[in-house]
């Protein structure tokens, strides 16, 4: 039957509680949990999803790629046990996917990024957990997606001093071998092996570079000019436009003065979808009580508004995926286009509800640190 809002009051916080219980009666009916059409949900979150005209709950941490099939005597190791057959208004709801392929749905599954390949303008790749799109045509040894130019200007590096702040790609020289900062530091000796971070795994902030590179007047002045069809190896030197650059990685066709034309792409086909439509614009003033939505357990929004009247949410955090991508997460650990907790909004807004997004939080990298060029 139909459930009265009640408006909780001030001498009686209302403080929302999943109910992670195991359901008696249909989702449509009034249980607590949220239902929702299996869409390669991961994480040990309680999951309650549809798949081809079923009912299916996780027993434990499940991964993208399990897909709900069978049932537990014919999947032991699978993580999705069947609960029951879904009603024709779930279905009608929900959805009902039928295949294990979740990339079906227009969201663009890209081959990854070969350096020594050439791309045709609009080529989309997968780079470092990212994807990325091309406005131009690129030829092999180019641009990598996200990098800087691959040329940098020739500067002699300076001796190393305990009492200078580095930064990223500053380059010092101790006892005739070359380093290169990879982020912030100050005081720490890049000769101490303690300090060193040869390969990116550490938290060490000194890349050790070999034997310094040291040049003369005269083979500055008499480096060669730079030109397009050659293809330089790393740690070449050359001269462009009166000044002297050394070629960080092997490159062809790449000016030091071009851009890079690769840009972070999201494919947002099917997103308005998945979250639904707003019933109604949002009060002057309104409780919107603050949700991680990057939790294992979040809780139903839409029981919640029409249980308790709390209607409107704070979703929190949309980031960077990391200092260096332009590309928002939620909370670096999920993507925005297909993450599988908009169910919940999207059941919120069917309720008359709504969410606003909240950008930044304290541990992460804000939007406006990444995307520089845009």
């Amino acid at each position: 039957g139909a459930v009265t809002p009640v408006d909780p009051t001030p001498e009686t916080p209302v403080t929302p509680t999943p109910d992670n219980s195991e359901p008696s009666t249909p989702a449509d009916s009034g249980n607590d949990y949220s239902l929702q059409a299996w869409s390669g949900q991961e994480g040990s979150e309680i999951y309650h999803v549809i798949f081809n005209g079923n009912v299916y709950k996780n027993a434990w941490w499940v991964g993208s790629k399990d897909c709900p099939r069978g049932t537990s005597a014919e999947n032991s190791n699978n993580p999705w046990r069947l609960e029951r057959t879904a009603t024709a208004a779930e279905l009608s709801q929900y959805g009902n996917p039928t295949t294990c392929e979740i990339d079906n749905g227009g969201v663009i599954v890209a081959d990854g990024f070969q350096a020594s390949k050439a791309y045709s303008a609009d080529s989309i790749v997968d780079y470092n957990d990212a994807h990325y799109k091309t406005s131009v045509d690129q030829d092999a040894w180019g641009f990598v997606p996200g990098g800087d130019n691959p040329w940098k200007k020739y500067e002699p590096a300076k001796a190393w001093s305990a009492s200078t702040v580095y930064v990223k790609g500053d380059r010092v020289v101790v006892d005739g071998q070359a380093y290169e900062a990879l982020f912030w530091t100050q005081s720490d000796n890049p000769a101490l092996v303690a300090n060193q971070n040869a390969t990116g795994s550490n938290s060490r902030p000194w890349k050790p570079l070999g034997k310094a590179q040291s040049y003369s007047n005269e083979e500055l002045n008499n480096a060669p000019q730079f030109n397009p069809e050659t293809l330089y190896a790393s740690d070449t030197l050359i001269r462009f436009n009166g000044v002297n650059y050394i070629s960080q990685s092997k490159v062809q066709k790449v000016s030091p003065s071009d851009s890079n034309p690769w840009r972070v792409f999201v494919d947002w086909t099917g997103t308005k979808e998945r979250v639904g439509t707003p019933k109604k614009a949002w009060p002057k003033h309104v409780y919107a009580p603050y949700v991680d939505f990057t939790l294992n357990t979040i809780p139903d929004l839409a029981a919640l508004a029409k249980n308790h009247n709390v209607n409107h949410f704070t979703l929190a955090f949309v980031v960077s995926k990391d200092a260096n991508t332009c590309l928002p997460t939620w909370g670096t650990a999920y993507g925005m286009q297909n993450y599988a907790q908009y169910s919940k909004i999207k059941a919120l807004r069917e309720a008359s509800g709504d969410v606003m997004l909240t950008i930044g939080g304290a541990n992460n990298a804000p939007l406006a640190a990444s995307c520089k060029n845009v």
